[in-house]
């Protein structure tokens, strides 16, 4: 029996002492080789998953400066356009009483003087009236600043506030009468505004009708605003695009029931796909 199995693992006849000792040679080595193939196998697993994880990082990082290189490239036409009409107005100006004072340069009040961080921007906003910031996740907002160290997205944001504020000001007063769009659209004289381009009246139908993307944009408000304590938020700001991080800011216009606006979330993009 020991020559026969020799001859079938070996390939040669053995004696029966050397056929156990060189079958069980044989025998460990395929349980180690099981083993290196069993780990090379997780190895290979585990690179492809860092692999993949490097690809989405690299293509986030993509996506992230094209969309920063879009932002400047706004930023400068904007920046033209406001020059634009500066120099347009001083020209007018100079034909008028006033033409003394075409380049002088008006004081900032406290609030106009932009945050440098979300962190401060949360500190500050109580002191805007007419503006309520009650956001369901403060740490979204602080978590931006791990995104933008220098402090624009906070700086736009607090725009974007300050132009709520003036709106819902002038609303009370009767001074103006119209939504927030209409307000950016045709931003009174003295009042603090924002790009309509970045700003949203509402949600596509598509976000409003799927439950798992409108749960995220029902956010708190006072019980006399509506009694369950919170509203479905879709009109927003976009703050900038950057990838998935891409910042925006949902608020709720109640000037028609307390005179107030209500922010409920600042933060990164919320969803807007189920998968």
């Amino acid at each position: 029996m020991l020559d026969q199995l020799a001859i079938a693992v070996l390939g040669e006849p053995r004696s029966g002492a050397d056929t156990l000792e060189r079958v069980v040679q044989l025998a460990r080595r395929g349980l180690a080789l099981e083993r290196t193939q069993a780990a090379a196998a997780a190895r290979i697993s585990h690179l492809q998953d860092q692999l993949e994880a490097a690809t989405d990082e690299v293509d986030e990082l993509r996506q992230r400066l094209e969309d920063e290189q879009l932002e400047v490239a706004l930023a400068v036409s904007e920046l033209d356009d406001a020059q634009r009409l500066a120099r347009h107005l001083r020209g007018l100006l100079n034909r008028t009483d006033l033409a003394g004072e075409v380049w002088s340069s008006p004081e900032p009040d406290g609030t106009e003087v932009a945050p440098d961080s979300f962190t401060e921007l949360l500190d500050r906003a109580s002191s805007l009236p007419r503006l309520v910031l009650g956001l369901a996740d403060e740490d979204a907002a602080r978590e931006l600043d791990n995104f933008e160290h220098i402090g624009v997205w906070a700086a736009k944001t607090w725009q974007a506030l300050l132009a709520l504020r003036d709106y819902a000001r002038l609303t009370a007063e009767g001074a103006f009468n119209g939504d927030v769009a209409m307000y950016l659209a045709n931003t009174p004289p003295d009042c603090c505004s924002f790009s309509v381009n970045r700003h949203a009246r509402d949600e596509s139908e598509s976000v409003r009708n799927n439950p798992a993307l409108r749960a995220p944009r029902v956010l708190p408000v006072p019980d006399h605003v509506d009694p369950s304590g919170r509203v479905f938020m879709g009109a927003h700001f976009k703050i900038a695009n950057s990838g998935r991080t891409s910042p925006r800011m949902h608020y709720y216009d109640a000037t028609a029931i307390d005179g107030n606006v209500y922010v409920g979330y600042i933060g990164r993009h919320l969803p807007i796909s189920s998968s």
